[in-house]
């Protein structure tokens, strides 16, 4: 993981990002009271 963070319910800008060729995993849900979201990105780790 390299980024977690909380944004608007409507933020998507997130979605479309430069990875540099390594595959990312994004991971988006609602927080408990569903006035944000929180968002994990991951990637891969290279050898």
């Amino acid at each position: 993981m390299y980024n977690i963070f909380e944004t608007t319910d409507t933020d998507a800008s997130f979605y479309k990002r430069d990875t540099n060729g390594l595959r990312e995993i994004t991971l988006s849900t609602c927080t408990n009271d569903g006035s944000l979201r929180t968002t994990v990105l991951a990637r891969e780790v290279t050898q």
